[in-house]
């Protein structure tokens, strides 16, 4: 016999996981108030701007564009995902003529 477990939501607010930085595992879970809209409650979940810009963030199964997190005010019960990305800078395989020029800069170094 297959039992169903429901879960409880949460009545008055709205549950949030979130990876506050692109580098490291951490993950914060927390209850906030419903009401606030993405563009707030990350400023929430992570104060510094540097680091929001890397931001991605889903309302249960719903991607939401940077700029609708103005506009979004997540329902009660819902659950918002937030995952800070690392993207940009390293250079490693997006130019691999500028990786094989400094190899070749390294090598003629220790020559």
């Amino acid at each position: 016999m297959n039992t169903l477990i429901e879960r409880p939501e949460i009545e008055q607010g709205v549950s949030v996981v979130a990876c506050p930085h692109p580098f490291k595992v951490e993950q914060a879970f927390l209850t906030v108030e419903a009401g606030m809209t993405v563009a707030e409650l990350m400023e929430t979940v992570q104060p510094r701007p540097e680091l929001r810009m890397h931001a991605h963030v889903a309302i249960m199964d719903t991607y939401i564009p940077r700029d609708m997190w103005p506009l979004v005010r997540p329902e009660p019960g819902a659950m918002v995902t937030i995952r800070m990305v690392p993207t940009g800078g390293g250079g490693g395989g997006k130019n691999p003529l500028r990786t094989l020029l400094q190899i070749a800069v390294i090598a003629a170094s220790f020559a």
